[in-house]
């Protein structure tokens, strides 16, 4: 029976150092497929100083709860 369960645990890290492998080789393939269309860091480009982007707007926050002049 020992043998047994130290195959099964065997058999779990095993499994769980393949998906954290994955994880992994999936993250670096994601940041090397991003990181041509960057800009090096502190370099930017003729078009990014021409056309800035403008801010988001921003709003008030609206209520609609009637204003309450009771004296506590």
């Amino acid at each position: 029976m020992g043998s047994r369960r130290s195959l099964r645990i065997a058999a779990l890290l095993a499994a769980l150092a393949g998906a954290v492998a994955a994880v992994i080789l999936l993250n670096l393939a994601l940041l090397g497929y991003a990181q041509p269309r960057n800009d090096p860091v502190g370099k930017l480009s003729p078009l990014a100083i021409a056309n800035p982007s403008p801010p988001p707007a921003r709003t008030a926050p609206t209520t609609t709860h009637e204003r309450d002049d009771h004296d506590d």
